[in-house]
């Protein structure tokens, strides 16, 4: 088994009718200025995003993260 890991500043946050990404729910919405802090849910995690602009979505709606794959890290079970 492998885990992804991603740091919250390297996940974009599409709108859920695109064809990359993975799907979402938002929880959190909370702008901070000229960044957007973001708590989205995915399955059974919850999963942290800080955009760096103004993401205008709302607690509640469907959306898609994408990950930079050059910014992923994957992980096995001895980490």
């Amino acid at each position: 088994a492998l885990t992804l890991g991603v740091r919250p500043e390297h996940l974009r946050v599409l709108p859920f009718d695109a064809s990359e990404g993975v799907p979402a729910r938002l929880r959190t919405v909370e702008p901070t200025g000229s960044e957007t802090l973001l708590v989205a849910q995915m399955g059974d995690r919850a999963v942290t995003v800080l955009a760096r602009e103004r993401i205008l979505a709302r607690a509640g709606e469907a959306v898609r993260l994408l990950p930079d794959a050059g910014e992923a890290h994957w992980f096995d079970a001895l980490g």
